[in-house]
């Protein structure tokens, strides 16, 4: 296995210290700094899989270190650790998301140990780092594989049907195994990968619904479509061409695009979003409220779903603005006749408060992760635990 190093970016050496003890018995080497002024020399020295950041520093404040990790374009897994109010350190996770890079907790101090343990436990080290060519080589081999999310329906005759599946890519390595896409979508993105990668997502998902249909199982499914393929005015005949090949209706296939894909060009998206719709292919705006659109762009864009982003709905149990925003996106998206979709539901809780706000459509780890092609339709066919 490889060495996991952890670095300490935090001025309270107590705090700091009794890190230091529990990370390195879960197996770090550890590395503390109490002022950051000369965090970059440390950091590259070091070559930290994980971070540890308080956000009150002497020298750089933790924003300033979040842009210097940006510009050394760190993909090591960063834990923002503050005695700052929630809201601010929630943004701040955020603004380091939006930077590309890799939060995976936002902790209020005190911290708990069983808190700190269940973060440090959670980070594996990533050994293997694919290049462009070995990530051209394996869509070309056909190493993209999709496993398919549940989308559970919560309204309707038949509440806690499986009404839908979403396409969500792995990279199948001959030597390295099943790859999750966080290690190979943002190579992709950088690379101009991503439309190959699209693609190939679009033709195992159609032909997978084929497949299904063969054996009884009539699905929708949902594929998250690049930011580039918007650009391309001939996609709704390309989509179209694809789906008649595979003899299945329009109606069968979701796109799901985010804002700041929807938003690049309006112009150019609006025309080929209007001829999908025209063609009677579903569009979703995925993660909303995550981007920066404004209302009056939703308003004119011709979706047909929108797609509550999960960070939203991780809170909606413990935190009333987090509730507030989802409220005010379902009653948005009704007032507009979108169907509402929520991801990212792994609680009884949330699903019930969801329920409570007439949203459509649930997917998430309450009711099945992704799965292998295989296992769907028996998830499909038994419903039975997953009573809403």
């Amino acid at each position: 296995m490889s060495t996991r190093r952890l670095l300490i970016v935090d001025d309270d050496f107590e705090y700091a210290e009794f890190v230091r003890e529990v990370a390195e018995g879960e197996g770090f080497e550890v590395t503390a700094l109490n002022e950051s002024t000369a965090f970059v020399e440390v950091y590259r020295r070091v070559k930290p899989t994980l971070l540890l950041l308080d956000l009150n520093l002497p020298g750089y404040d933790g924003i300033e270190v979040l842009r210097l990790l940006a510009e050394e374009k760190c993909t090591a897994a960063i834990a923002l650790s503050s005695g700052v109010d929630r809201r601010t350190l929630l943004a701040t996770g955020r603004l380091g998301e939006s930077y590309g890079l890799r939060i995976v907790a936002t902790m209020e101090k005190p911290v708990e140990l069983e808190t700190l343990e269940k973060m440090l436990r959670s980070q594996n080290p990533v050994a293997y780092r694919p290049t462009e060519a070995e990530l051209g080589e394996a869509i070309d081999a056909g190493q993209i594989i999709v496993h398919y999310q549940p989308k559970i329906d919560l309204l309707g005759e038949q509440p806690g049907r499986v009404g839908g599946v979403e396409a969500l890519a792995r990279w199948n390595h001959p030597r390295h195994g099943l790859i999750p896409p966080l290690r190979f979508i943002p190579l992709a993105e950088q690379t101009g990968l991503i439309d190959k990668l699209t693609w190939s997502v679009l033709l195992s998902a159609t032909q997978q619904l084929q497949t299904w249909a063969a054996e009884g199982l009539k699905l929708s499914v949902a594929v998250n479509l690049a930011m580039p393929l918007l650009n391309d005015l001939d996609l709704p005949d390309k989509i179209q061409d694809l789906l008649r090949s595979c003899s299945l209706a329009s109606d069968r296939l979701l796109l799901e695009v985010t804002e700041s894909g929807a938003m690049a060009d309006v112009t150019r998206t609006m025309d080929i979003m209007v001829r999908l719709r025209i063609k009677g292919i579903g569009v979703s705006l995925d993660d909303f409220g995550t981007g920066y659109s404004s209302l009056v762009q939703l308003y004119r864009m011709p979706f047909s779903e929108l797609k509550i982003d999960k960070s939203f709905v991780a809170n909606l149990g413990r935190d009333e603005e987090a509730r507030a925003i989802v409220q005010m996106s379902a009653d948005l998206a009704r007032s507009l006749g979108l169907t509402i979709c929520a991801e990212g539901v792994e609680t009884r809780s949330a699903l019930d408060i969801l329920r409570e706000m007439e949203c459509d459509k649930a997917q998430g780890f309450l009711f099945s992760p992704p799965v292998d092609p295989t296992h769907l339709p028996a998830l499909a066919r038994n419903t039975a635990g997953w009573s809403v």
